[in-house]
């Protein structure tokens, strides 16, 4: 179950991409048509991580996750993960990338330290929100 448009973003979206059912939670009125190719894929691409983080953090607490998210990265340690999720006998942490980014060194090694610790750890792009909304339903 993800996340619905307004109805008019809704058929701006399906307009654009030439198909009748399609995650485009990411396009706007002024979004411009994709130049060639996939039209998802061109929309994924301009999913920014904080409006990810944001459809996110919006699943997780509407399935009664607590979650803690770092606002001021600057005073964590370096490639401390993006979001804490809670919930009754889990404990879930995520770094949250574009649909291109990149996990550093420093991010894959706290993942896999809290891994170590017992933690389901997950790196997740726009394109993974239906494997999210699985892990988390």
């Amino acid at each position: 179950m993800g996340l619905r448009l307004p109805p008019e973003l809704e058929r701006r979206c399906l307009a654009l991409a030439g198909e009748s059912e399609i995650n485009c939670d990411n396009v706007t009125l002024d979004s411009p048509p994709p130049p060639t190719g996939n039209s998802v894929s061109y929309a994924l691409r301009k999913v920014s991580e904080k409006f990810f983080m944001w459809k996110v953090i919006s699943f997780a607490e509407d399935h009664k996750w607590r979650y803690f998210h770092v606002y001021d990265s600057r005073r964590c340690p370096e490639g401390f993960p993006d979001l804490i999720l809670l919930r009754p006998g889990r404990i879930v942490l995520v770094e949250l990338k574009s649909q291109k980014g990149k996990a550093t060194v420093a991010q894959q090694e706290w993942l896999e330290a809290w891994r170590a610790a017992g933690a389901e750890t997950y790196v997740w792009r726009p394109a993974d929100m239906a494997e999210i909304e699985r892990i988390l339903a």
